[in-house]
């Protein structure tokens, strides 16, 4: 018996927290169903990690990130025209029946593609748009017929949506595939790793990181996982004096392997993340995560170990608070234990595979 289709839509060509949760979906939904994606033309970092799927591509100009300007409504048209065509003609001849869409900013793509066909849309969100115009278009484009649920990574995200719109939403935490403990232990550590998974944008905060651990004390070493974006940002860090030892690794695919090696995670963002898979692939490992009071990593800690979260959150761009925090774990033997027991058994608890197929299985 041939298999249902669904056409998973993605819409970046780099690698982050969504595409790699892009991946993980696939493998998910093709236990019960054909899977095929759509994404942007050319070879990719994306289309390396989705090689083992049947990858269909487009044309696509990207946007610039945060406000919209005149030049992005003239990709956005050129976007819709061009690649609404594209896909039209490749759901017709596929037979496709449902559409699950990982890149909201081609939703209205998307809409204006299945007009007239008989295709539900299934929409996950992972980004909290800022722009008003922005947000209004997605709440218009979602509020269509086909759009049959809208789930979200976190009830934070689901915050920009309209009243009717969240009725028809709902919250799936994103799944980790490692969940087994690694041997951690502050006070075998002469020199203890702290690591930030995220790629070198002045918006994940690295240099509050840099900035509290160069006004401590502490003998660290620091591990910078992901690619360099903001390259002046990058040069800006690199440029001033510290008294620690730092690396930056550029992308990498195998995180897990730098995670062995890392006593803490700090997630010091000074913007809005709606999840955090940093900090929960952390607790997995059983490794204590120090983050800023914001968004999806605010929701996750109060959610899942609020009796922990004056050790864990820090207020967003606060260098001393965050020195402190990271001072207190690492000297308190007592203490780093108890956390890294606590988180591993979250993670366990909470954002395993089997749970998550259960649940998106149960929405499709």
């Amino acid at each position: 018996m041939c298999k249902s289709r669904i056409l998973l839509v993605e819409g970046r060509r780099t690698v982050g927290g969504g595409q790699i949760m892009s991946r993980r979906i696939c493998d998910v939904l093709s236990t019960n169903y054909d899977i095929a994606v759509f994404l942007p033309d050319g070879e990719s970092p994306l289309a390396e990690l989705l090689q083992d799927y049947s990858l269909h591509r487009y044309p696509m100009l990207e946007y610039h990130s945060g406000k919209k300007g005149v030049s992005d409504v003239c990709r956005f048209i050129y976007n819709m025209w061009r690649t609404c065509r594209v896909l039209r003609r490749f759901i017709r001849k596929e037979d496709i029946t449902v559409v699950y869409v990982q890149a909201p900013s081609l939703l209205p793509v998307v809409v204006c593609a299945v007009a007239g066909m008989d295709v539900q849309i299934f929409v996950h969100l992972h980004v909290v748009h800022v722009d008003r115009k922005v947000r209004l278009l997605l709440n218009v484009c979602l509020q269509q017929k086909c759009v049959k649920k809208i789930i979200g990574v976190s009830d934070f995200t689901l915050q920009q949506l309209s009243l009717k719109n969240r009725r028809k939403s709902v919250v799936l935490y994103n799944y980790i595939d490692d969940c087994i403990k690694k041997t951690v232990s502050s006070d075998t550590c002469e020199k203890p790793v702290i690591s930030v998974i995220a790629d070198v944008m002045r918006i994940k905060g690295h240099h509050v990181l840099f900035e509290a651990l160069q006004s401590s004390a502490l003998n660290v070493e620091v591990l910078i996982i992901g690619r360099i974006v903001e390259v002046d940002y990058y040069k800006e860090l690199i440029d001033k004096k510290y008294s620690f030892q730092y690396t930056f690794t550029g992308y990498v695919n195998d995180v897990e392997r730098y995670l062995e090696q890392t006593d803490l995670v700090i997630v010091p963002s000074v913007g809005f993340e709606t999840f955090s898979l940093a900090m929960v692939e952390s607790w997995g490992k059983g490794i204590p995560t120090i983050a800023s009071d914001l968004g999806g990593m605010k929701e996750l800690v109060e959610n899942f170990l609020p009796q922990y979260a004056e050790i864990l959150l820090f207020s967003p761009g606060n260098i001393e608070e965050l020195k402190v925090k990271i001072e207190t774990i690492l000297n308190h033997d007592i203490l780093y234990r108890e956390v890294s027991e606590k988180v591993h058994e979250v993670a366990y608890n909470n954002f395993s595979k089997t749970s998550f197929r259960k649940k998106l299985l149960g929405i499709i």
